[in-house]
C-alpha cells in the first residue's frame, strides 16, 4: 500500500469489518429472545392441539370444523376465536362405546395428557406440565407389568423428576429418578425380567440424576453417577457381544449338522 488507489480497499476493509461486528451484536442480543419467542409460539400451538386431542378422546363432543381449520396452512385471523360447535361425539362418550372399545379412548387420552405436558414444559410452565404427565400415570395404572408399559412408566418418571428440578425441587426430582431406577431393577432381579430393558432402564434414570445434580451444584456427584454408568455399560456390551457370538456359533454348528445330515 502506498498510492491514493489503494485507500478503497481499507475503506471496504473496515466496511466489512464493522458490519460483521455489528451483525455479530446483533445476533447475540436479539436472537435468544427471538429463540424464546418461536418456542413460546410453538408450545402455545402443541397445547392447543393436545387440548383438542383430549376433547376428541373424552366422554363429550368435539369441534370438527375447528380441528379441520388445524390443518390448513395458513389459518385466517380471528377463525380460532369463533364460538365452539362441538357436534362430534368424543370417542369416551356413551354412544360412541357402543360400537367402539373404550381402550380407544384410553390410548388416546395418554397420548393427549403427555403431548399437552410436553407442550407446558415448553412453555416453561412446569407444575401443569407435571400435572398433566401424571395423568398419564393414572391411566397406565390398569395396565399389566410389560416391557411396552413399564418404558411408559420409566419416560413419566424421568419427565415428572426433570418438571421437579426445574421448579426447584431436587429431592422431589430424585424421587422420581430413583422410581424410573426400581422399575429397572424390577427387570434386573426377575428371574424372566430382561435384562438388556433393566439395564437401559435404570443407566437412563442415573443419567437425569447426574443432570440433575449438576443442574443443582454437585458437580462432582454427578461426574461419579456417570463414571459409574460408563463403565458398566462397557461391561454389559462386553456380555452381549459374548452372547450374540456365541448364538452365531450355535446357529452356524445346527446349520451345518442339517447340511451334513443323511
Amino acid at each position: 500500500f502506498g498510492g491514493e488507489k489503494d485507500w478503497w480497499f481499507l475503506w471496504v476493509f473496515f466496511f466489512f469489518f464493522f458490519w460483521r461486528l455489528l451483525s455479530t451484536f446483533l445476533y447475540l442480543t436479539y436472537f435468544p429472545n427471538l429463540t424464546t419467542m418461536l418456542h413460546a409460539t410453538s408450545g402455545e400451538k402443541a397445547l392447543r392441539l393436545a387440548e383438542k386431542a383430549l376433547k376428541i378422546a373424552g366422554d363429550g363432543m368435539w369441534d370438527a370444523d375447528a380441528v379441520a381449520l388445524e390443518a390448513e396452512d395458513r389459518i385466517p385471523d380471528g377463525a380460532l376465536d369463533r364460538p365452539a360447535n362441538d357436534t362430534v361425539f368424543g370417542l369416551s362418550h356413551p354412544d360412541t362405546l357402543k360400537i367402539c372399545s373404550a381402550r380407544v379412548g384410553l390410548l388416546c387420552k395418554r397420548a393427549g395428557y403427555l403431548q399437552k405436558g410436553n407442550a407446558l414444559a415448553t412453555l416453561k410452565r412446569y407444575s401443569e406440565a407435571r400435572e398433566s404427565y401424571e395423568e398419564v400415570l393414572k391411566l397406565l395404572s390398569g395396565e399389566n407389568r410389560c416391557s411396552r408399559a413399564d418404558w411408559e412408566r420409566h419416560s413419566l418418571r424421568i419427565n415428572i423428576g426433570n418438571m421437579w428440578n426445574k421448579s426447584g425441587n431436587f429431592d422431589k426430582a430424585k424421587e422420581c429418578y430413583d422410581l424410573a431406577e426400581q422399575l429397572g431393577n424390577d427387570y434386573l432381579t426377575h428371574e424372566k425380567g430382561s435384562k438388556s430393558d433393566g439395564h437401559r432402564m435404570v443407566h437412563t434414570a442415573k443419567k437425569y440424576l447426574a443432570w440433575a445434580l449438576k443442574q443443582n451444584g454437585q458437580e462432582a456427584e454427578a461426574r461419579k453417577i456417570l463414571q459409574t454408568v460408563l463403565e458398566e455399560s462397557k461391561v454389559i456390551m462386553e456380555e452381549e457381544k459374548k452372547k450374540a457370538a456365541e448364538l452365531r456359533n450355535k446357529e452356524e454348528q445346527e446349520k451345518a449338522e442339517k447340511e451334513g445330515a443323511p
